[in-house]
């Protein structure tokens, strides 16, 4: 079992399993290249590879040891900005555009990881962003608010109802 900040998924594949690639040398031509070797790049390799492209996929270390290796392993539904910050940056129709597109990028990526043949666990599972102080609470209400307001779907967990999902402290 991997330990407090160990490489989950890097341990989950033995040794023996995880393969090796010569190095880039030369001149190659390709309908695509994809760089970086994690989760999204072979992903993204093996479906283009699949619809009939020459694909090359270039990896600068090991496949699979990057921030794949050491990441949570969940496929998150929106950006990893605030609503409001991004909106305020570029607009309501950008804004309103990145988060549907989000939504629909993570579908398309697990639908995707689930024709791969290799094992998968791929299961959805809910987003709750928790605030454990009550001026957290405060930004996440008008977090929620600009994105009702842009007509994107904004749930809405009480205190209460956000302990008992998540187990932990909650405003």
């Amino acid at each position: 079992m991997p330990g407090y900040g160990r490489r989950y998924w890097a341990e989950r594949t033995a040794d023996n399993r995880r393969r090796s690639y010569p190095r880039f040398r030369g001149t190659h031509t390709a309908d695509a290249v994809v760089i970086g070797g994690g989760l999204t790049g072979t992903t993204m390799a093996y479906v283009l590879a699949n619809a009939g492209m020459h694909v090359m996929l270039l990896e600068a270390g090991q496949v699979a040891d990057g921030s794949t290796a050491g990441g949570l392993g969940a496929i998150l539904p929106q950006p990893d900005a605030p609503f409001r910050a991004v909106e305020g940056a570029a607009g309501l129709r950008v804004a309103r555009g990145a988060w549907e597109m989000a939504q629909k990028s993570a579908a398309d990526f697990a639908a995707a990881l689930k024709k791969l043949p290799t094992k998968s666990d791929v299961a959805q599972s809910a987003l709750v962003i928790n605030a454990r102080r009550n001026e957290d609470a405060l930004s996440l209400r008008k977090e929620q608010s600009a994105r009702r307001g842009a007509g994107l779907a904004a749930p809405w967990l009480s205190a209460e109802a956000a302990r008992a999902e998540t187990g932990t402290d909650s405003a």
